[in-house]
């Protein structure tokens, strides 16, 4: 809890269980309905990991009105095989006629003594462009974008297709006892990402569990051959965006994609939408069969991400890191890189016959180093900006020559995609 002192009128403080009506109705006001019924289903739909605590709520002392509120959303992200520990800042929201007070600020200093708590190493957000790279975030990992493609052109895709013969497949709505054989199927879909969400069979079913009027309602559906799974696909309505969302899909055939996206464009067409809008890595099969099919595509945004501790960060990834060097010239290497964070600390990234060792503090005026903002930093050890992208676009971006291909091995421009966990 703030202090009086700092504003004698106001308060952050811990949502308790008597808060939960009036933060639905809260969210629903601030920013739309169904953002409020999404609340409730976090607050009492069983999500992993969530519950009243993770919410806070600044009041106004005089009439107990809560003006202003977000939550922390605790999640798993995979780094080359490794689980971190991730807090996700959300439904950051000020009742309108309180905004300009530094509401925001006020409860960002006290999610961080929360993220200390939980021992989060990342935290992240969606949120305004711009307005969270003042709190320290950066962007870092590909959000959303995909292709749309109207129903004709996706028609158009399975003309020429001729399917296996014998081959049946089928689809139908996903249920409870799915959910664990359906999590190797969504581990598959996400293996060529350098960064990605984890999801167990308790989110599957939190996230499918949703109302309809839910921000966030999706529905799962499994394909089967015979009495067998062979891959899964995930579909939500949109009116804002005027069409129907396929949010994920995994299959083993060409037959199972087909039979994926012909169970979309029928969704789609059930529904009064002319167009499907396939939100999807750029690596899955779909995406590359809309761009060719005449799709139109969307730029993705980005999570916005800051990293909490960068020693324990990676030290946390360096079995990832190591086979990276393992699998090039620099195998068994023995040598160092001090990266020279000029908002911050300084982090000497030693290895000894290929093993890592990350420590603060190294040798600051050593030469041989990078010279670069925690941005660019993080845009560079997440694998979505290059060191030769961050060069041209950055002036203030320094290599050292004799480092610069050590560097380059390590930290390699990325294929990633986080899947929200909600």
């Amino acid at each position: 809890m703030l202090s009086p002192t700092a504003n004698p009128q106001f308060e952050v403080r811990t949502a308790t269980e008597e808060d939960l009506d009036a933060l639905v109705a809260f969210n629903g006001r601030v920013f739309r309905p169904s953002a409020g019924v999404w609340t409730r289903s976090l607050l009492t739909g069983g999500r992993p990991g969530t519950s009243i605590r993770h919410f806070l709520v600044l009041e106004d002392r005089a009439t107990a009105q809560i003006v202003a509120s977000l939550c922390m959303l605790l999640q798993e992200w995979n780094f080359g095989g490794v689980s971190i520990p991730v807090s996700q800042m959300e439904l950051v929201g000020t009742d309108p006629n309180f905004r300009g007070r530094g509401f925001m600020r006020m409860q960002a200093m006290r999610l961080a003594q929360m993220e200390r708590a939980e021992r989060c190493l990342l935290s992240c957000v969606q949120g305004v462009p711009g307005l969270y790279q003042k709190f320290g975030y950066e962007y870092a990992i590909p959000l959303k974008g995909g292709t749309r493609i109207s129903l004709e052109k996706v028609a158009g895709c399975g003309s020429s297709r001729i399917p296996q013969p014998g081959r049946v497949l089928s689809f139908r709505r996903a249920v409870a006892a799915d959910y664990p054989a359906l999590v190797p199927f969504y581990t598959e879909a996400t293996r060529s990402m350098f960064v990605s969400s984890s999801r167990t069979a308790a989110l599957w079913a939190y996230q499918d569990g949703q109302p309809d009027d839910s921000e966030h309602a999706i529905e799962t559906y499994v394909l089967e051959e015979g009495a067998q799974i062979v891959g899964y696909f995930r579909l939500r309505q949109s009116s804002k965006l005027n069409a129907m969302v396929l949010r994920e899909a995994q299959a083993q055939t060409w037959d199972g994609w087909w039979a994926a996206l012909k169970a979309a464009f029928e969704a789609a067409a059930a529904s009064g939408f002319n167009s499907l809008l396939l939100q999807l890595p750029r690596t899955n099969p779909l995406h590359q069969t809309a761009q060719y099919a005449g799709g139109d595509e969307i730029p993705p945004f980005a999570w916005q991400v800051k990293v909490l501790d960068w020693v324990e960060f990676l030290n946390r990834i360096a079995p990832a890191l190591e086979a990276r060097m393992a699998a090039s010239l620099f195998a068994n290497w023995t040598g160092s890189i001090v990266v020279r964070l000029r908002d911050a600390t300084t982090l000497h990234l030693g290895f000894d016959q290929g093993k890592l060792k990350v420590r603060a503090d190294g040798q600051a005026g050593a030469s041989d180093g990078v010279d670069a903002t925690v941005g660019m930093f993080t845009q560079l050890a997440f694998g979505y900006r290059s060191s030769e992208d961050l060069l041209r676009w950055h002036p203030d971006f320094r290599v050292a020559r004799s480092i610069h291909f050590a560097l380059d091995t390590l930290f390699p421009k990325l294929p990633s995609y986080v899947y929200e966990t909600y």
